[in-house]
């Protein structure tokens, strides 16, 4: 009989040679994650009109909120909706230096991108009463996936100044059209300056009906409206409908190399303002 030291050897010789004759699995290789080289987001341009009650334009600033990466806001002038945004978790914003330029704060997602670098330009002081001061707003965005850099524009022109695509008189009356007239200069100016850098896109309140003022022939639009200042430097991409009843107000263009849209702005849902926000679908190369 067998002693159990002897057993315990014969099954360790069995082991070793079975061992001996397994090839042992190749290692898998690590998994390279593939390189992102395009940043691809939706922006959203909203007018949110301060006027509306507290209730109905913070629900419509939390849903504008839902349904984009970066969002240029218009109106966001008072002091609740302003503390609104700031205490948004997972944003960050670009107001200005006043509560004027804040109504036209740019928002973004800060998990998607960081700041580098951002600048304002006031275009005129108001009129008691009628208006506020106007702002140009810009802010350099790195997207934290890619690296990619844009520049995102915002303003709000004031309003009064044009009827069937051309100037209204009354604009000129209260000077309202001497505003505007600075202020598209400036926007195409500023587009044209940034764009060299890295690429644009722009939005805003431009108080111009796009699909009117784009209707008349080119010898019988006004030379300082926004669709003749904005085409000599950037492509304007505007949606063919309504985003103010059945004026189409809220702009989009883009300038520089490396941006485009996918598709023409969506106009989405009309909400508590008497605006439409507008949808644009970004991609940066």
């Amino acid at each position: 009989m067998r002693d159990l030291a002897t057993i315990r050897d014969d099954v360790h010789r069995i082991r070793t040679a079975i061992a001996g004759t397994v090839t042992p699995p190749e290692p898998t290789p690590p998994v390279t994650p593939p390189v992102v080289t395009t940043a691809a987001f939706r922006d959203i341009q909203c007018n949110v009109q301060q006027t509306d009650p507290y209730v109905e334009a913070s629900a419509h600033v939390r849903w504008v909120l839902g349904q984009g990466v970066v969002v240029g806001w218009n109106e966001l002038g008072t002091p609740q909706l302003q503390a609104l945004i700031d205490n948004s978790p997972g944003w960050a914003h670009y107001s200005g230096p006043t509560k004027d330029s804040a109504a036209v704060t740019i928002s973004w997602r800060d998990d998607i991108f960081e700041l580098v670098e951002s600048g304002y330009e006031r275009e005129n002081r108001g009129w008691a009463h009628i208006t506020p001061a106007r702002y140009i707003l810009w802010v350099l965005l790195r997207h934290r996936a890619t690296g990619k850099l844009y520049w995102r524009i915002n303003t709000h022109v004031v309003h009064h100044i044009e009827v069937s695509g051309l100037p209204r008189i009354i604009g000129a009356i209260t000077g309202q059209n001497a505003r505007a007239k600075h202020h598209f200069a400036r926007l195409g100016y500023r587009t044209q300056i940034l764009a060299a850098q890295h690429p644009v896109l722009g939005g805003g309140d431009l108080n111009v009906d796009y699909l009117a003022e784009k209707a008349l022939p080119p010898s019988k639009r006004c030379t300082w409206f926004p669709y003749t200042v904005l085409s000599a430097v950037a492509t304007v991409l505007n949606p063919n409908h309504g985003t103010h009843g059945g004026r189409c107000i809220d702009w989009t263009w883009i300038a520089g190399t490396g941006i485009t849209l996918a598709g023409e702005p969506y106009v989405l849902p009309h909400q508590s303002s008497d605006h439409n926000p507008v949808r644009r679908s970004v991609r940066l190369t």
